[in-house]
């Protein structure tokens, strides 16, 4: 797993190496690495999280980081009203999202 965190991060090294802001671009980009196929996200059987994360969930998670991956003047009013707080919030939250999916892809 962070052999692909280390190829989306372009550089930036492992998340340890990151700022925050930078954590949570390369999670949603991870994300979508590991189940955007042809166009297209696959779906994450709930098994996978034991029931409490769904497709629903993985995917409010990627629209509400979205605003890490870019550094319009819109993005970077809608980062500053994170909290440090909510931003580690979400850094936990990707990396079990990441790690879930990582191990139900690469597991066998």
């Amino acid at each position: 797993m962070n052999t692909t965190i280390n190829k989306i991060a372009n550089g930036r090294g492992g998340l340890e190496d990151q700022t925050i802001d930078d954590q949570l671009a390369t999670l949603n980009n991870c994300i979508e690495y590991l189940l955007k196929e042809e166009g297209k996200f696959k779906d994450v059987s709930e098994c996978v999280f034991y029931g409490y994360i769904d497709n629903k969930d993985i995917m409010k998670y990627r629209k509400d980081t979205h605003i890490f991956r870019h550094s319009s003047t819109e993005t970077l009013k809608e980062k500053s009203k994170w909290s440090k707080e909510k931003k580690q919030f979400y850094i936990r939250l990707g990396i079990i999202i990441v790690t879930a999916i990582h191990n139900d892809m690469y597991w066998f």
